[in-house]
């Protein structure tokens, strides 16, 4: 369940085929045009306007996606509430000041398209804090499973548009983010043996260590994110999963 949020909070739709939309200023790998092209300086000074939004959204969704990460949602629904409403909140503030920008009229239906799909992801995250702060488990797994309407992910309509805000960032220098992810896994892989050979035998270690490695392990997440593509992104969660998952176990068997 924790994966699933997190992809919501990282602002991932649907993802279908391309519609054949042949909105002038797209800039999809292939085609003939680009946004300078077809709007001139003006639309240049626009999508930098719009790609801060964006920016200002990714990051706070990434710091979202850091708080979500430990907790368990069978356990604490009222912290998952609260991390939600954040999220739709952070979509609704990016949505008002997307549309208080004035776009070219080449680039209206993409930001259009942009900013609505930013505003179904509003409401599936107002939907699930809705349902995670009233208690209703069950509501939130069904939201979970149908997920946002939408054949396109906004990261793909902000790709068109040529906006930089999903691209990978920052990447530490002599290595990309493939060969950090692969490492972070590797450990994460060890954190959970050794989680496994403590909890069948108690008497083997000390567990104070784990829990600080646990807590090395989740700082790490969170940097790798900050500059990791979204393919690397999502294998950084689904590793981070396992360490949370382990780590629960861990308290459980602790009395934590």
């Amino acid at each position: 369940m924790v994966l699933v949020l997190l992809l919501v909070t990282a602002g991932c739709g649907g993802v279908g085929d391309d519609s054949g939309d042949d909105t002038a200023g797209s800039t999809r790998p292939g085609g003939t045009t680009t946004v300078d092209e077809t709007t001139g300086a003006a639309g240049g000074d626009f999508i930098d306007e719009l790609d801060g939004v964006c920016l200002d959204l990714t990051d706070e969704l990434d710091s979202l996606q850091a708080e979500l990460l430990p907790i368990d949602p069978n356990a604490d629904l009222s912290a998952m509430g609260d991390l939600l409403q954040q999220a739709a909140d952070a979509y609704d503030n990016a949505v008002a000041a997307a549309n208080s920008l004035d776009p070219p009229p080449q680039l209206q239906g993409r930001v259009d398209e942009f900013t609505g799909l930013m505003e179904d992801l509003a409401g599936v995250s107002q939907e699930m804090a809705d349902a995670a702060a009233s208690g209703d488990g069950a509501a939130l797994e069904e939201l979970l499973q149908s997920g946002p309407d939408g054949n396109q992910s906004l990261e793909g309509v902000a790709d068109e548009l040529g906006l930089t805000c999903f691209a990978a960032t920052g990447a530490s220098p002599g290595i990309g983010a493939s060969a950090d992810a692969q490492a972070y896994c590797d450990q994460i892989g060890e954190y959970v043996d050794a989680v496994d050979a403590y909890l069948a035998d108690p008497t083997s270690a000390d567990p104070g260590p784990l829990g600080v490695q646990a807590a090395t392990l989740a700082t790490t997440y969170t940097d790798l994110s900050a500059y990791a593509s979204a393919q690397d992104r999502a294998v950084l969660v689904d590793c981070a999963q396992q360490a949370a998952d382990a780590a629960s176990r861990l308290l459980d068997a602790i009395g934590g």
